[in-house]
């Protein structure tokens, strides 16, 4: 049986971000142990890390994703993943997180990708945004 033990070096807060990522550095060192990590759902990997660590569940999403390679998740209470969503499917609002959960179950077992396009629209809008304002304040030059 294997074990996830979490590491103590600098590399270890990859997919832990922020102050959370550092608040849980004194407790990894302590050391977590969770019994054949491969085999965990996600949720019970949730649960037990949040549990453990004394971190969010954003904080555990993150670290399943980036960390672990997880395929599967969705953190539907992430504001770029709202925001994304809401530019994505052209939405007056923010989505509540349960109905993004069910959005999600549609993008099982690929919801991780799902993410990252998300994400990705939030990165378009953006980029489209700072390119027109750049050619606003180009014009307004030229005048």
């Amino acid at each position: 049986m294997h074990e996830l033990r979490l590491a103590t070096g600098p590399a270890s807060l990859d997919g832990l971000a922020g102050d959370s990522g550092c608040s849980a550095l004194s407790r990894m060192r302590r050391g977590c142990e969770i019994p054949a990590p491969a085999r965990l759902r996600n949720k019970t990997l949730i649960v037990q890390l949040v549990e453990e660590l004394g971190v969010g569940r954003w904080t555990v999403e993150m670290f399943l994703m980036f960390t672990l390679g997880r395929p599967d998740v969705l953190p539907v209470d992430d504001y770029g993943i709202r925001l994304g969503y809401k530019m994505a499917y052209a939405k007056r609002t923010l989505p509540k997180p349960k109905a993004l959960a069910r959005y999600g179950e549609l993008r099982a077992p690929y919801r991780t990708t799902a993410s990252w396009y998300l994400w990705r629209a939030v990165d378009i809008d953006r980029e489209k945004k700072k390119q027109a304002t750049q050619e606003e304040q180009n014009r307004t030059r030229l005048k």
